[in-house]
């Protein structure tokens, strides 16, 4: 578990998984692996590591820790996935941010009440993912709107959700190049306007470098 200050909205970070194999162009996690590849001695196809699935629980201070940040959650088996539920249930003073991709598994498992449960909207493509996602029984729902590299739909609907976070995309080194990228206010506008029309906290990422700081948790009902 490490601190990733451009992570911005959880405290911690907790990998009991690693890799995933969809091969975004402009995934961050992929671009780190590369660099660190031969000192960690494991490549980025998806695994579990075990030894540290203990970690939590030595933690005894409360935290949002969001897992994984190098990986894909879901791209695990479902016995893997299994037992890193059942260490977000038991360590109860922690809050466990899960984000994924893969929102055609979320149907298939049942959620502790400390975990917070996202997918990744990167525009309007990607939109059936929130529907996805509210079929589950988790109690805190959100979508990532990061990297937001596309507009989302004008008939964009975000009811039952409980928090948007809404950032660009850093610059990727490999396996090819790509620079750093703002979206335009005009794709970020309506995402907020239509969080405040459902009443969804909002957190926009410091790489949106957007004159206004809103940094909220979706605490205050649920949480």
């Amino acid at each position: 578990m490490t601190r990733d200050k451009s992570i911005g909205w959880a405290e911690e970070t907790w990998n009991p998984c690693t890799g995933c194999n969809r091969g975004c162009e402009y995934c961050y996690a992929r671009d780190q692996h590369h660099r660190f590849e031969k000192v960690w001695g494991y490549d980025f196809s998806p695994r579990l590591h075990p030894e540290r699935l203990s970690q939590p629980a030595k933690w005894r201070y409360p935290r949002r820790i969001f897992i994984p940040s190098m990986g894909e959650l879901f791209a695990l088996s479902r016995e893997d996935i299994e037992k890193v539920l059942w260490v977000c249930e038991t360590c109860t003073w922690h809050k466990f941010l899960i984000l994924t991709k893969m929102s055609e598994e979320l149907k298939h498992y049942r959620y502790p009440r400390n975990v917070w449960l996202g997918v990744t909207v990167t525009g309007s493509q990607d939109e059936y993912r929130i529907w996805q996602l509210l079929q589950t029984n988790v109690r805190i729902k959100y979508v990532s709107f990061e990297p937001l590299l596309y507009p989302t739909r004008d008939d964009l609907d975000l009811c039952g959700i409980d928090w948007i976070i809404i950032g660009g995309r850093r610059r990727i080194s490999w396996p090819k190049p790509l620079p750093k990228f703002v979206p335009p206010s005009e794709w970020v506008k309506p995402i907020i306007a239509e969080a405040r029309r459902v009443d969804a906290a909002v957190f926009l990422k410091d790489n949106l470098e957007c004159p206004e700081r809103i940094r909220e948790w979706p605490y205050s009902r649920k949480a």
